[in-house]
């Protein structure tokens, strides 16, 4: 069988010999088709399976002894909602559609399972689980700067904070806006302003890493979930975020001097507030900040980050 993608693991999740021997054949006989089979009794022990080796895809059964039916689908997709997987159905009492509807690529009624269906069925769920996370991914991407958009940072972001909370492990919430963007559209056009948004999303990306959560959330505001840093860290990052802007206005002469006003918090491991009450605080005190400069500086162009705390602000600022 020739298809788009190759499956070399898949993990059966199945707790009867004689139906373990039964995939275990009609796999064998898929045509140019060859993988390594995996097996797990149960649900568990299959998410255990899948932090510590590759996987592919996943066939899971419908009559385990801790799981049955809609139950079995369920449980599996709260563990790894993002591991594409078929349904092998003992019988007709779960409907093809209500799988599908409940999270999974096809179900598979194993009585009429044959080598061909089942190959094709497999190439389909990873067409299908493929086309999925493309639209998933443009639904969490901003259009202007390929950076997650506002839901894709909250739904990463959330998702990670648990994490990050049961690890009892460090995070910085970094946020922050363009300064005098609107003064830029309103003199040079958009099209300027626009370059400036893509600017500021640039000297983002190349300040964190790949695995922190940097986002554009709308208009000119921006924000970073950085992962496994504490605050000594977060100096050093708004230090290179401002060497990194400097040096886009160095190479950038011709358009308006790109500044960010750019606020921190720790994300606290034993609070019970959401990443969004988290993004609401850093917004107003950063916009305090920024009323406090309008009002003490005259510095018409300065490149300005500032790292708001919970118990005090401080500032790095350097004029141009």
């Amino acid at each position: 069988m020739v298809g788009l993608f190759k499956i070399r693991h898949v993990l059966l999740v199945e707790d009867r010999p004689e139906e373990i021997e039964l995939v275990a054949t009609t796999l064998r006989a898929v045509r140019g088709m060859a993988v390594d089979l995996i097996v797990e009794p149960d649900i568990p022990g299959a998410l255990a399976c899948l932090t510590q080796r590759k996987v592919d895809l996943v066939l899971l059964d419908l009559s385990l002894t801790d799981a049955y039916g809609l139950e079995a689908i369920d449980a599996f997709r709260a563990m790894a909602p993002n591991m594409p997987f078929i349904a092998l159905s003992p019988d007709e009492g779960v409907a093809a559609d209500e799988a599908i509807q409940h999270g999974a690529q096809d179900c598979l009624l194993k009585a009429t399972m044959t080598p061909q269906l089942l190959g094709r069925s497999m190439q389909y769920a990873m067409e299908r689980h493929a086309m999925l996370e493309e639209l998933r991914a443009l639904s969490l991407r901003d259009e202007l700067t390929g950076l997650h958009n506002r839901r894709g940072f909250f739904v990463l972001g959330e998702q990670q904070v648990r994490v990050l909370k049961r690890a009892r492990r460090s995070a910085l919430l970094f946020f922050g806006d363009i300064d005098g963007l609107k003064a830029a559209n309103d003199s040079f056009g958009h099209q300027v302003g626009d370059q400036m948004i893509v600017d500021a999303a640039e000297v983002l990306s190349r300040c964190f890493r790949d695995s922190d959560i940097v986002a554009r959330l709308g208009g000119d505001e921006f924000a970073v979930l950085a992962i496994d840093v504490d605050e000594d860290d977060g100096a050093h990052l708004l230090e290179r975020l401002q060497r990194t802007m400097e040096q886009r206005n160095r190479v950038k002469p011709h358009l308006p001097l790109l500044s960010m006003s750019m606020g921190v918090h720790p994300v606290p491991v034993d609070s019970q507030g959401s990443l969004a009450d988290l993004v609401s605080e850093a917004d107003a005190e950063m916009y305090a900040e920024k009323n406090r400069r309008r009002t003490t500086s005259t510095l018409p162009h300065r490149v300005s980050v500032g790292v708001f705390q919970n118990n005090g602000v401080s500032r790095s600022e350097t004029s141009r």
